[in-house]
């Protein structure tokens, strides 16, 4: 750890806003962050290569809004989220950090909420909670969650399990993170386009605690434009990825029972999507990583 590193602000939120052809969304999520009712906020947009008129409408709305701080970086090709999400975590001076889609709305008091939950409880390193969710442009109080009829977590690890085999449960963009908690585990895994953010509160949990509050952070925008949530063999190919990485801490039926379930949960996704395509391809890669699961003395 560098002096550089451990120099921070305290209270300060650093919010990073990684976006890609969103040029018609951000300024709203933009517009709710500086409207929360918790004040100190610095806050880094980092454009990931867009070829339409985003870094305009950026610079436009941080000439209307001169008194917040706020440091626009664009990046001259296309590098996936985790990438611009890592350019941003090398400046950020918060003593906590939230990353926030650029379709995504944060609620009036959702910073307060978690930063006032960071703050009384000290050893909790993360701070997630649920979502509303925006069908077809309008904001509805359909909730958006995976912990029903449960106040509050302290751990979810030893609440819910190991969130590698049973699914991720944290809504990203609801997410608060203590600045301590980054600088244990590091950046954002930067080969990853569709899981970096489940393989970073996996991360978390097994560095420090990760809680829940049954509270309202975001409105969450449900298949928005550029979105990349319809990949579902994408998804499904790097999940098996962090199974295979990780095949030696896990018994080998746990792991062939996670890969089968999210095998199963992606291939509904591609139905409920009418997308066969999709479902074939998560299909094929099931038996691919199976195979490369097995030991060979079960398979020959």
């Amino acid at each position: 750890m560098t002096e550089e590193e451990l120099k921070y602000t305290p209270g300060l939120v650093s919010i990073i806003v990684p976006t890609y052809k969103r040029s018609d969304l951000v300024v709203e999520t933009l517009d709710s962050i500086i409207s929360q009712s918790y004040k100190l906020i610095e806050i880094y947009v980092v454009d990931d290569g867009s070829n339409d008129d985003t870094m305009l409408v950026l610079n436009r709305w941080k000439e209307r809004h001169i008194d917040w701080n706020c440091t626009l970086i664009c990046l001259e090709t296309n590098r996936g989220k985790s990438f611009a999400v890592n350019t941003a975590l090398e400046k950020v001076k918060g003593e906590f950090v939230m990353i926030l889609d650029s379709d995504d709305l944060l609620l009036p008091d959702a910073l307060e909420k978690e930063v006032r939950y960071l703050q009384a409880n000290p050893d909790v390193g993360a701070v997630c909670g649920f979502a509303y969710v925006i069908r077809d442009g309008v904001k509805t109080q359909e909730q958006l969650r995976i912990f029903k009829d449960v106040a509050e977590i302290n751990d979810i690890s030893s609440f819910y399990g190991d969130m590698l085999l049973k699914g991720n449960v944290v809504i990203s963009s609801t997410a608060l993170i203590r600045r301590s908690a980054i600088l244990s585990i590091g950046y954002m895994d930067a080969g990853l386009r569709y899981v970096h953010d489940y393989e970073y509160w996996i991360r978390i949990t097994r560095s420090s605690k990760l809680a829940y509050i049954d509270k309202p952070i975001i409105y969450y925008r449900v298949h928005s434009p550029g979105s990349s949530s319809r990949n579902y063999s994408g998804t499904f190919n790097e999940i098996c990825v962090l199974l295979f990485r990780n095949r030696d801490k896990y018994k080998l039926a746990d792991i062939l029972r996670s890969l089968l379930k999210q095998a199963k949960y992606h291939m509904w996704l591609g139905y409920h999507d009418n997308n066969l395509m999709e479902m074939l391809r998560v299909v094929m890669l099931c038996f691919v990583w199976m195979f490369k699961l097995l030991p060979r003395k079960a398979v020959f």
